[in-house]
């Protein structure tokens, strides 16, 4: 960089150098001569942004990281980016991105969701290895012997990788998780945000739970529990059904605010990043008076080392933050509809795990059986008739 070759093909990396001195003061750093003694410029944002990006470090002297800068954010951001990247172990075969994928690939795409638009080879490899973690478990246990918050955490990663969750080879998961939340009396926040996430619709009742398992959890100094709350409820107001209005969060993201310590952390790193993604998600201004999110966020800098914030459950709660978003913004809505191939379906339905039934499907067409279809499957046990039909108009188009 700045040696007076064209290394990168485009010129980029001599684009703010500069071999005559003249470097504009009012959008540019002057580093000085580096060893090929070539002056060398760099953007004005990059000065004091927790990076030396002159070679002697000059940009990164007589600063105050006190303040704030989005520049900040991005080179933090990156970093952890980078960090997350590094977790990929190019030489397995499978499972390249270890036992969480599913955390890392709704960081991923929290942070900058063009990485699942824009580069399908990480989009399909991850969507790949989630499946492919799903379905081993499958074939060692039954789907009721997968806990509800395990669910959840397969139905938000399944949206953003663009694995349909209600027909995750012929199972509902969204449906599975809807009877576990409507049958138990315990609230779980999590399963309730992912059915949100889903598009399922959201009801009185569950706001009503909610609701109570905010306070109850006040009472029991349980800020994490409020805080998810919170942020199922905030996806709930935005569902068309007006079963809940954003007007009533205020009281509950005051309760959150009163959390906060004087040097701006709320508990631990975790659920100050859940506090702040909460408050994006339900607030369009920051209440200064009430919360000093800056201050927040210096902390969470501050525990950033290597470019990783601990480990891969910090990284899920925190990335989304830097670009201040949150779990509420979970979707499918990049993805496209994907192209059914026939054979392969079929194959999804036969190499399921469990007890199977051999069915012949047969639609006839005319008083006389003018036209006769018949198709074989092989779909789980206890399938409805329903169900049969679905299978069927989803391996041929025929049948529907």
């Amino acid at each position: 960089m700045c040696n007076g070759r064209n290394d990168c093909g485009d010129n980029s990396d001599e684009t703010y150098c500069s071999h005559r001195g003249n470097c504009p003061t009012h959008r540019s750093f002057f580093c000085g001569k580096n060893n090929n003694y070539n002056d060398r410029c760099i953007p004005l944002s990059w000065k004091c942004d927790g990076w030396k990006d002159c070679p002697s470090g000059k940009d990164e002297e007589k600063c105050n990281y006190e303040n704030l800068t989005p520049a900040l954010l991005h080179k933090a951001r990156f970093r952890a980016l980078n960090w997350t990247y590094q977790l990929r172990k190019e030489n397995q075969p499978t499972r390249k991105w270890g036992p969480d994928v599913g955390r890392i690939s709704v960081a991923l795409y929290l942070t900058n969701h063009s990485y699942f638009r824009g580069n399908r080879s990480i989009r399909d490899e991850i969507s790949y290895e989630l499946s492919l973690d799903l379905l081993s478990r499958l074939a060692l246990k039954e789907i009721e012997d997968i806990s509800s918050t395990e669910l959840a955490y397969y139905i938000n990663a399944f949206l953003v990788t663009c694995i349909d969750p209600r027909k995750f080879h012929v199972l509902d998961l969204v449906s599975e998780l809807r009877k576990r939340v409507d049958a138990q009396v315990y609230t779980n926040r999590s399963a309730m945000l992912a059915l949100c996430n889903a598009g399922e619709r959201m009801t009185e009742r569950d706001v009503e739970k909610l609701t109570s398992v905010f306070w109850k959890a006040h009472r029991e100094f349980s800020t994490d529990t409020q805080a998810l709350a919170v942020l199922a409820l905030v996806c709930v107001a935005k569902q068309p059904h007006e079963v809940f209005d954003m007007d009533e969060i205020k009281e509950l993201t005051m309760e959150l605010k009163k959390r906060q310590y004087r040097n701006g952390t709320v508990e631990n790193l975790k659920t100050t990043a859940l506090v702040l993604q909460t408050l994006f998600a339900s607030e369009c201004e920051a209440d200064e008076e009430n919360f000093d999110e800056e201050k927040a966020l210096q902390q969470i800098l501050r525990s950033q080392k290597d470019g990783s914030f601990g480990n891969v459950p910090n990284i899920y709660y925190v990335l989304p933050v830097l670009q201040c978003r949150s779990l509420v913004n979970i979707s499918s809505s990049h993805c496209k509809a994907p192209v059914i191939d026939e054979k392969e379906a079929l194959m999804d339905l036969m190499n399921q795990a469990g007890e199977k039934w051999s069915v012949r499907f047969s639609l006839w067409i005319g008083n006389n059986r003018t036209l006769e279809r018949t198709l074989a499957l092989s779909v789980p046990a206890n399938s409805s008739f329903y169900r049969i039909m679905e299978f069927a108009a989803g391996v041929d188009d025929r049948f529907k």
